[in-house]
Formats: structure tokens, sequence, C-alpha cells
């Protein structure tokens, strides 16, 4: 398996040869790193093995006409990624910081999502049949006036503090046996048993 580099600083489209290291667009077997200062764009049918985003300004902006194939898993650690596109991720989605913003139910693909830290935002009212581990402090949320329905498999593990959403008046969680509320602005659940 080879890696390569997204090497445009100015950003870009992911499919255009000249953005990338070794002027080639990545094909499936490729391992991905997203290091910069920048917004690389996917607009059509993209491939590669494994993502990893690791910069506090670093944006992966994938149109609702995009597609994403992983035959591996996408790894956010800083940085925005905003995923409209029905995606066939076949490994793990992890969460560890940065904003996971998705703008449609089939955006995390058809693996499990490792969340332990950062925000998952659901842009449009939608439901996530994805399974999902919560460790760590995740933030889970959806944008005011959308709801997100939670409906794959949940677990909780390890020390958790997961944090429903940012201050909003017309923020919906539901989630299976995670907390639920109809108009919540913000509430907290930890595996000690606390909830506020």
């Amino acid at each position: 398996m080879s890696t390569i580099n997204w090497e445009n600083a100015l950003g870009g489209d992911w499919s255009v040869g000249t953005n990338w290291e070794l002027g080639l667009v990545p094909a499936g077997d490729t391992e991905i790193t997203l290091p910069g200062v920048y917004t690389v764009s996917i607009s059509g049918n993209v491939a590669a093995a494994n993502l990893a985003i690791n910069a506090s300004a670093a944006t992966l902006a994938e149109s609702a006409a995009g597609s994403l194939t992983l035959s591996g898993g996408l790894s956010l650690y800083n940085g925005v990624v905003f995923l409209n596109g029905a995606n066939s991720i076949e490994g793990s989605v992890q969460l560890v910081g940065g904003l996971l913003a998705l703008g449609n139910g089939g955006a995390l693909g058809n693996g499990f999502a490792l969340l332990s830290g950062g925000v998952l935002l659901a842009t449009t009212t939608q439901t996530l049949t994805t399974g999902m581990d919560f460790s760590g402090t995740p933030t889970i949320a959806a944008a005011p006036g959308q709801t997100l329905s939670l409906q794959g498999e949940q677990q909780l593990n390890g020390p958790v503090t997961l944090t429903f959403g940012e201050p909003g008046e017309n923020d919906h969680f539901y989630g299976g046996d995670l907390p639920s509320s109809s108009r919540a602005a913000r509430r907290t659940i930890s595996t000690s048993g606390t909830e506020s």
C-alpha cells in the first residue's frame, strides 16, 4: 500500500492530479494524510484505503454529488470534515477531535464510528444507523431546527462524558437508550451515572 499526501497549499479538488504528491490522483489502495491549512473538495467519486486529517485548519468538503470510498477507515484528529454524499467506508470512522459534519444519513458508510472527542454534527434532519462506540468526551449535535436520530448500536466504554448538542433552542436528539429530549439545548451523561 502506498502513502500519498496533499501538496497544493492553496487547496483544491481531490480529483486533480497536480494537487497531490507525485502528480497523481490517489488510487483505492492509497493511504492519505491531509496535514495542512487548506480545503480539499470532493465533487465526484473518489477512493482510497485510509484517510487521516490532523491539522486544525484542514477542511475536507464533500458535496452532495460526491462520494468517498474507503476500503479502510477515516480518522479525524483536528480540522473539519463535511460529508454530504452517501459514502462507502468499510472500516471505522474515528472522531478524536475536530468537527465531523454530516449532511446525509449514509455519510458514515458501512463501518462503525468510534467517538472519543470532537463534535459530530447533523447539518440536516437525518437518521444514522451506523453503530457508535463512545469514549472520552465527544459531543453529538444537530444544527438548529434539525433532528438527529441514532438508531444503530451504541456503546459507552470506559470513563465517558457524552454531551448532546451545543446550546440552542431548536436542537432535537434521539438515541436508543441514550438520553433523549424533544427540545434539548445541552445534555451531558457520564458513565458514573450522572446526567445534567
